[in-house]
Formats: structure tokens, C-alpha cells, sequence
């Protein structure tokens, strides 16, 4: 599957570097017009804004990265080796590479994009791969909507498939292929769900399920068959309450598919990246220590008056390692001198 997603990267990054006339407004040995320059690569800059994970990846191994970066565009407006270096770049992508493509989609067969779904789990940057739990959790959420909309839509055959599982850095990403007409229902529930769902606060998650139940065209269809009686009330109560659950449960698990990214200004990925876990952080020698002399200050001050002697002292022990931090002068201005004291054994008084 990373085959095909490989095919669709070059495609796309190819009908966007035609659709802005990059090359052409880079002129090779011609003359550049610096407003028709610019124009390019403004439009180029958009499209690019627009690539999914797997169309920036193919965008990067072509060194078309730095056409984004304005720096890059004042060298292209003042450098003619500049210029020719990404005339041939991009020339070499739009004339040349869909020729391999061609080739490569001779001799394999590849999935309209409908009929499949990418799903990309956030991995953490320090771990290998994501949690067992994690990819269960998401092949459940997704198994279970992909039902629902089969009901939904009336549709009798094509269940989900998981075809694939790739390693991609820090993330893992899920391929599944099933019927176009579920799967898109799906990637749209999804898509929707995200802004309502995928970041939240836990005093708002009541309202912000409301909100989702009322965007959702899923759960309005499922109560628009209730009202024909196709499903009873109860039965689609159930399902909308099974819809929203599986949504949280599948943002909760880091997972997003590239449809999110297409129409939102913050990176999907940040939303859902897991946080880090919380840092150990053990007691240092001397917090330890003056930790236990506090007690031991708490213990003698609370101590009963004279007239009404203890049944028996108060006693704090001292960790040995918190012993050797004090030197002779403090331990005999805490502990004066006594002949019948057992410095091994004795208490802390």
C-alpha cells in the first residue's frame, strides 16, 4: 500500500506543480518576469499547504521542500543558477517522472482511492512504533462505523479490510479497503467529527457531543431512517450513542486520516499527538533531609507540657543516607554529646 500511496504523492505533487506554471515562469535560459515568478510560486506555496502526510514526503525526496520557503524565492528572483536549477527540477517531474508511473501502474493493480482508507496513528518521537492497545482500539472504532454506515446506507456486502501496516518514523499507519459508498460516508464522519471531537476540555465534552450529534450527516441519517421506521427510536439512540463513543475513542488513540488536514489551518497531528508521561522525578539527598528534620521539629513542638509527661518520646528515624549528609558541628548542635548514647542503635530524639 505504500506503493500506491507513492503513485498518488507523485500525481498529486505533479498536477500541482503544472497548475501553477512554475516551470514556466522560471524560464530556463529566458528572461524571468519577476511578477510572473512570483505568481507561481504563491500558487505552488497553497497547493503545497494542502499535501497530505504521504504528498509532502514525495514533495521532500524531490527537493521541492524549499520552493516554500521565501528565502528560497528571493535567491530564484536575484540567482540565474538558481533558476536553472529548479527549472530542471521541476521539469524533470512534470515531464519525465509520470512516465515511471505509468509503468509502475502497468504491472500493479491499485485501488481508486474511494475504495481505500489511510489511517495514520501518532507515535511518540522517542518509541519505536505505538502501543498494541492503540492499533486494536483504532481497527475497532473503525470496524464498528464502517458497520453502522453499511446499515445506514443500505449496503449488504463489502466489509472492512486491514491490508496493510507500515512504519512511518515515529507514526503507524493503517491501510484498510471496503465499498467506496461506506468509506467515503466514513471519511466524512471522520473529517467532522475531528473539530468537535479530537481536542477538548472534559467540561465541555457533554456540549461538544451535542454539537458533533447535530454536525454529524451519519447520526442525522440514522434518525432520518427512525422516522421511517427503518430503525425504532431506541435502536437509533444505540447507534448515535455507538457512533460518538467510537469517535472519542479513536481520537483518544492518536489516529487521523489525511482528509483532516485538507481544510484546517493547525496541523491535525499536533491535536492528537499523545502527551508525554509524566517525568519521575526522585528526592534529592538534601530534600530528603530536610524534609525529615521538619518532622522531626513537628514531632517536639507538638510534644505535651512538662507537667504532663509523654507515656513514651517521640521518635523519627533518620535514612542512613540522609545521616552521612550532615557534618560533626550540625549533628552536635542537634545531638549534644551523651555518655550512655548508642550511636548505632539509638533513635533520633
Amino acid at each position: 500500500m505504500q506503493h500506491a500511496r507513492l503513485i498518488g504523492g507523485i500525481k498529486r505533487v505533479t498536477a500541482a506543480l503544472e497548475e501553477s506554471g512554475l516551470r514556466e515562469a522560471l524560464g530556463g535560459s529566458e528572461p524571468t518576469d519577476p511578477e510572473r515568478l512570483l505568481e507561481a510560486l504563491r500558487r505552488y506555496s497553497i497547493a503545497a499547504a494542502r499535501y497530505d502526510l504521504g504528498e509532502s514526503t514525495v514533495a521532500d525526496l524531490l527537493g521541492l521542500s524549499e520552493l516554500e520557503n521565501s528565502s528560497v524565492w528571493a535567491r530564484l528572483l536575484s540567482d540565474d543558477a538558481a533558476r536553472r536549477h529548479f527549472h530542471e527540477r521541476v521539469g524533470f517531474v512534470t515531464h519525465h517522472l509520470p512516465r515511471f508511473v505509468e509503468l509502475l501502474e502497468e504491472t500493479t493493480t491499485v485501488p481508486s482511492p474511494e475504495a481505500t482508507l489511510c489511517v495514520s496513528i501518532v507515535g511518540e518521537e522517542t518509541q519505536r512504533g505505538v502501543a498494541v492497545s492503540r492499533v486494536v482500539t483504532v481497527i475497532n472504532c473503525l470496524e464498528r462505523l464502517y458497520e453502522v454506515g453499511m446499515d445506514a446506507h443500505g449496503l449488504v456486502s463489502g466489509e472492512l479490510r486491514l491490508v496493510s501496516l507500515d512504519d512511518a518514523g515515529a507514526d503507524t499507519l493503517l491501510w484498510f479497503e471496503g465499498d467506496a459508498a461506506a468509506l467515503q460516508p466514513l471519511k466524512e464522519t471522520l473529517t467532522v467529527a475531528f473539530r468537535w471531537l479530537a481536542l477538548y476540555d472534559e467540561g465541555e465534552l457533554e456540549e461538544r457531543l451535542q454539537v458533533a450529534a447535530q454536525q454529524l450527516p451519519l447520526v442525522a441519517r440514522i434518525h432520518g431512517l427512525a422516522r421511517t421506521d427503518t430503525f425504532d427510536d431506541d435502536e437509533a439512540d444505540l447507534l448515535e450513542h455507538e457512533v460518538l463513543m467510537g469517535l472519542l475513542a479513536f481520537f483518544d488513540a492518536g489516529a487521523l486520516i489525511p482528509e483532516m488536514a485538507q481544510d484546517l489551518r493547525r496541523d491535525p497531528r499536533a491535536i492528537v499527538t499523545p502527551p508525554p508521561p509524566p517525568v519521575a522525578i526522585g528526592e534529592d539527598p538534601l530534600s530528603k533531609l530536610a524534609r525529615e528534620i521538619e518532622q522531626l521539629a513537628d514531632r517536639e513542638s507538638s510534644a505535651p507540657p512538662p507537667s504532663a509527661p509523654p507515656s513514651s518520646d517521640p521518635v523519627i528515624e533518620l535514612a542512613p543516607e540522609s545521616v552521612e549528609l550532615l557534618d560533626d558541628d550540625l549533628a552536635d548542635e542537634l545531638w549534644p554529646e551523651d555518655e550512655d548514647w548508642d550511636d548505632e542503635t539509638a533513635p533520633v530524639r
